[in-house]
């Protein structure tokens, strides 16, 4: 049986994005997911990119953020990082959770695609 319009699980979803920016941006990723030494509420992934670096947190479309995860990424907001949400399939919000821009998916650079529109969105100057 397919899946049909089923949403994808968040890792599977969030690792076909890091690939896509390690492979053809040339971007590091530092995953901080996924393993027993995890420390809990901090964001999935760190990313640095020649033209953009921060945090990033994948969440499923109706995936809430814990109460941890919002005071990790309010702090490391105020200390200035970059911080956002990417929301499944293509939103990009606020660490506040809210909605900035979206990004286009259903490519083969859906990651450069949510890069890009990160960058776009900063550029404009309206990063708090």
């Amino acid at each position: 049986m397919g899946t049909g319009n089923r949403e994808p699980r968040e890792t599977v979803w969030s690792a076909g994005i890091l690939s896509l920016i390690s492979k053809k941006a040339n971007g590091t990723i530092l995953s901080v997911h996924g393993h027993e030494m995890q420390a809990p509420g901090w964001p999935d992934s760190y990313i640095s990119h020649k033209y953009w670096k921060g945090w990033i947190e994948f969440k499923g479309s109706k995936t809430r953020l814990t109460d941890l995860q919002k005071m990790i990424l309010s702090k490391l907001g105020a200390n200035g990082d970059r911080v956002y949400i990417v929301r499944y399939p293509n939103l990009i919000q606020h660490y506040e959770g809210v909605l900035l821009t979206r990004f286009t998916t259903g490519t083969t650079n859906d990651g450069i695609s949510m890069l890009k529109a990160i960058c776009a969105y900063e550029k404009e100057g309206t990063r708090k």
